[in-house]
Protein backbone atom coordinates (compact mmCIF):
# COMPACT_ATOMS: atom_id res chain seq x y z
CA UNK A 1 0.00 0.00 0.00
CA UNK A 2 2.83 2.40 0.81
CA UNK A 3 4.46 1.90 -2.59
CA UNK A 4 1.19 2.61 -4.41
CA UNK A 5 0.55 5.71 -2.33
CA UNK A 6 4.07 7.06 -2.86
CA UNK A 7 3.80 6.48 -6.60
CA UNK A 8 0.44 8.27 -6.61
CA UNK A 9 2.27 11.23 -5.06
CA UNK A 10 4.76 11.26 -7.92
CA UNK A 11 7.62 9.29 -6.39
CA UNK A 12 9.49 6.60 -8.26
CA UNK A 13 9.85 3.62 -5.92
CA UNK A 14 12.47 0.90 -6.22
CA UNK A 15 11.90 -2.02 -3.89
CA UNK A 16 14.70 -4.20 -2.53
CA UNK A 17 14.20 -7.67 -1.06
CA UNK A 18 16.97 -7.29 1.50
CA UNK A 19 19.79 -5.02 2.64
CA UNK A 20 22.23 -6.44 0.11
CA UNK A 21 19.90 -5.68 -2.79
CA UNK A 22 19.26 -2.19 -1.37
CA UNK A 23 23.01 -1.51 -1.37
CA UNK A 24 23.24 -2.75 -4.96
CA UNK A 25 20.41 -0.41 -5.97
CA UNK A 26 22.18 2.51 -4.32
CA UNK A 27 25.45 1.74 -6.09
CA UNK A 28 23.74 1.40 -9.49
CA UNK A 29 21.24 4.27 -9.25
CA UNK A 30 22.41 7.80 -8.55
CA UNK A 31 18.87 9.17 -8.67
CA UNK A 32 17.86 7.67 -5.31
CA UNK A 33 17.06 10.44 -2.84
CA UNK A 34 15.62 8.55 0.11
CA UNK A 35 15.90 5.12 1.71
CA UNK A 36 12.94 3.72 3.67
CA UNK A 37 13.77 0.63 5.70
CA UNK A 38 12.30 -1.51 8.39
CA UNK A 39 14.64 -2.41 11.24
CA UNK A 40 14.11 -6.14 10.71
CA UNK A 41 15.06 -7.02 7.14
CA UNK A 42 16.82 -10.04 5.66
CA UNK A 43 20.36 -9.94 4.37
CA UNK A 44 23.80 -9.48 5.83
CA UNK A 45 22.68 -6.49 7.87
CA UNK A 46 19.52 -5.23 9.50
CA UNK A 47 17.77 -1.97 8.66
CA UNK A 48 19.61 -0.05 11.34
CA UNK A 49 22.96 -1.13 9.91
CA UNK A 50 21.67 -0.22 6.45
CA UNK A 51 20.71 3.24 7.72
CA UNK A 52 24.19 3.70 9.20
CA UNK A 53 25.83 2.61 5.93
CA UNK A 54 23.67 5.02 3.96
CA UNK A 55 24.61 7.85 6.34
CA UNK A 56 28.31 7.04 5.98
CA UNK A 57 28.52 6.33 2.24
CA UNK A 58 25.67 8.45 0.88
CA UNK A 59 25.39 11.46 3.24
CA UNK A 60 23.10 13.38 0.89
CA UNK A 61 20.41 10.67 1.02
CA UNK A 62 17.54 10.91 3.46
CA UNK A 63 16.71 7.90 5.61
CA UNK A 64 13.42 6.81 7.16
CA UNK A 65 13.25 3.80 9.45
CA UNK A 66 10.19 1.91 10.63
CA UNK A 67 9.72 -0.75 13.26
CA UNK A 68 7.10 -2.41 15.40
CA UNK A 69 9.55 -2.48 18.29
CA UNK A 70 9.11 -0.34 21.34
CA UNK A 71 11.89 2.18 21.74
CA UNK A 72 12.09 3.28 18.14
CA UNK A 73 12.95 6.75 19.39
CA UNK A 74 16.31 5.32 20.50
CA UNK A 75 17.13 4.71 16.84
CA UNK A 76 15.72 7.97 15.53
CA UNK A 77 19.17 9.60 15.52
CA UNK A 78 20.16 7.17 12.76
CA UNK A 79 17.52 8.57 10.41
CA UNK A 80 15.76 11.70 9.23
CA UNK A 81 12.47 10.22 10.42
CA UNK A 82 11.28 7.15 12.30
CA UNK A 83 7.84 5.57 12.41
CA UNK A 84 6.45 2.96 14.77
CA UNK A 85 4.24 0.34 13.16
CA UNK A 86 1.46 0.36 12.54
CA UNK A 87 2.02 3.81 11.10
CA UNK A 88 -0.44 6.14 9.48
CA UNK A 89 0.11 5.92 5.74
CA UNK A 90 -0.66 9.61 5.21
CA UNK A 91 1.96 10.68 7.77
CA UNK A 92 4.65 8.58 6.09
CA UNK A 93 3.77 9.91 2.64
CA UNK A 94 3.83 13.47 3.93
CA UNK A 95 7.29 12.92 5.45
CA UNK A 96 8.59 11.38 2.22
CA UNK A 97 7.16 14.35 0.31
CA UNK A 98 8.99 16.71 2.68
CA UNK A 99 12.31 14.86 2.64
CA UNK A 100 12.55 13.74 -0.99
CA UNK A 101 10.22 16.19 -2.66
CA UNK A 102 7.06 15.19 -4.46
CA UNK A 103 7.07 15.18 -8.24
CA UNK A 104 3.36 15.30 -8.93
CA UNK A 105 2.64 17.08 -12.21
Amino acid sequence: MLVAELEAHGHTVVEAADADQAISVLRDNSSVRLVFTDIKIPGTMDGLDLARLVRAEYPSLKVIIASAHVGLSDWAAEADAAFEKPYELERVVLKVDQLAGARVQ
